[in-house]
């Protein structure tokens, strides 16, 4: 699906964070894999998508909110919960690997197949 020029970045995040789902899906837990594969998440992912939610927060989420509540209010939640889990990758290691996996690939199908879906018709409609 081509997107919008607004979001071709934001979406181009979206693709490695699925990379990296389904890398954690296939990675056997409590393995020097599962570790190693933490560690890179932790160097790798984790700070790009510290950036990327803060260019959605600042940006595309702002202008939604008003016609898009409450699939606003579920991107918001959802960053924080994958924030609190990569706080458990710190502290808790690989054991935390499963959870987060899961949760960013869902929240990244969601925005991929929902939230946009929603901004670009804003930005065919003049309305962002």
């Amino acid at each position: 699906m081509k997107r919008s020029e607004v979001l071709i970045g934001l979406s181009r995040d979206h693709h490695q964070a699925l990379v990296f789902a389904r890398r954690i899906a296939q990675c056997p837990e409590g393995t020097q894999e599962a570790t190693a594969l933490q560690e890179k998440i932790l160097a790798q992912l984790v700070p790009a998508l510290s950036e990327h939610f803060a260019e959605e927060e600042r940006g595309i989420l702002v202008q939604a909110r008003g016609k898009h509540a409450a699939e606003v209010r579920r991107t918001l939640a959802e960053h924080e919960h994958l924030k609190s889990l990569t706080q458990a990758l710190q502290n808790a290691g690989a054991n935390a690997l499963k959870p987060f996996g899961a949760l960013l690939a869902e929240h990244v199908r969601f925005e991929e197949r929902t939230l946009f879906p929603l901004i670009e018709q804003m930005l065919q409609n003049q309305d962002l």
